[in-house]
This record gives C-alpha cells, sequence and structure tokens, in this order.
C-alpha cells in the first residue's frame, strides 16, 4: 500500500511523504527479490530470482527497487500534479 502525506509548514512550504506500507514474515524477499540489470547479466537467467546474494548484492537489488519505488520520473511527475511544490 502507498502512502502520501503533506505536511504544511509555518513558512508556507509543502514537506511530503511517499511511504510503502508492507507486511511480510522476509520483507527482503520483497526488497531484493528483482535481480539488477548487471546481476541478470552476470547469473543469466530471469529478473526475479531467489539465488542467494551477498549483502553488496542484497543493497544493490534495495536501491534499485527504492529508484523505481519512489524516484522514478513517472511517479514524481504524479506526486507534483498532486501537490505541486510539495519538498518529496
Amino acid at each position: 500500500m502507498d502512502l502520501l502525506a503533506v505536511r504544511p509548514r509555518p513558512d508556507g512550504k509543502v514537506i511530503g511523504w511517499h511511504v510503502e506500507a508492507q507486511v511480510s514474515l522476509r520483507p527482503i524477499g520483497f526488497i531484493a527479490s528483482k535481480l539488477t540489470d548487471d546481476m541478470v547479466a552476470k547469473f543469466g537467467g530471469r529478473r526475479t530470482s531467489i539465488k542467494s546474494r551477498t549483502p553488496q548484492e542484497v543493497e544493490a537489488c534495495a536501491h534499485q527497487w527504492v529508484e523505481h519505488k519512489f524516484r522514478a520520473s513517472d511517479k514524481a511527475r504524479l506526486r507534483e500534479r498532486l501537490w505541486p511544490g510539495a519538498a518529496w
């Protein structure tokens, strides 16, 4: 579930939060389940995998998830359209 929250400040600016809420017994599996492009090329196969990963690989997968989930240009445009000028 995604939540969008805004908080007006006394100076007139608005701070916005985009939050992903999830319940899972193993949330790291959700966040790091998709391989990065480099890993797909290196290991071959599909983008999703249950292959064991090093801590560095988990971090790279999680970073990719955050980029896709929160920082993608289409999502930034939607947030700007919903609340123009908010600092997300």
